[in-house]
């Protein structure tokens, strides 16, 4: 971690490391014998086998503080754009600070490549939270994120296709139509615990961008 934390081009770059799990047990490739971990250092959430099959293990970036993940066999290991961060389920995220509204924040995000930020995921909802409890500039901003409400369903915006929210992480109270056109995601600050609140659209926030790691 120390190597790294002062070798600016290896702080970044997503790592193989020797790890791997059998039959459920996470142990360390030898070079005659294999061993059993004694000791680990995953990141918040993890290992979490999350959509399928991760055996293998990765050594993070600093954005993750080196922490481990577990990863799918045979993966390469993708990496976010300088800017972007990695959360916990491989997604790449960017902070914005200047603000916009919702329609014209998730046009900027599409003009990056990404979307406005879907967090469909508890360990993703739960890793964001950690993220900006860390680094003190983005705890006390409201963000737009990609929820919004068609008909009194909420949803999410996708890049291809919305989504029907199915995990939901409300302010309490939240969310309550005041004034009845509050139809657009904001996240909120530390003084809320980053939980959620409905929006009118049309009012001007920061925002958080999202897209794939390549």
């Amino acid at each position: 971690m120390g190597y790294r934390a002062f070798h600016k081009p290896l702080r970044e770059s997503t790592y193989w490391i020797g790890g791997f799990k059998e039959n459920g047990v996470w142990k360390w490739k030898g070079k005659y014998n294999d061993s059993t971990m004694t000791i680990q250092h995953w990141a918040p959430g993890e290992p979490n086998n999350y959509k399928g099959p991760e055996n293998c293990l990765e050594l993070r970036g600093s954005d993750l503080h080196y922490t481990w993940n577990d990863s799918p066999l045979g993966a390469n290991a993708l990496t976010c754009p300088n800017e972007w961060v990695t959360s916990v389920v491989g997604t790449c995220y960017k902070f914005f600070s200047n603000k916009a509204s919702w329609n014209q924040a998730q046009s900027l995000c599409e003009d990056e490549g990404g979307i406005l930020a879907n967090l469909q995921d508890m360990h993703e909802i739960y890793w964001l939270m950690g993220y900006r409890a860390f680094h003190k500039p983005l705890q006390t901003a409201d963000y737009w994120i990609g929820g919004f409400k068609k008909d009194g369903v909420w949803k999410w915006k996708g890049k291809y296709n919305d989504s029907t929210m199915t995990i939901q992480h409300w302010a309490p109270g939240e969310p309550n139509n005041r004034d009845g056109h509050e139809n657009c995601l904001e996240l909120c600050p530390s003084d809320l615990h980053y939980t959620w609140n409905d929006s009118p659209c049309e009012i001007l926030l920061s925002f958080i961008c999202e897209k794939n790691q390549s």
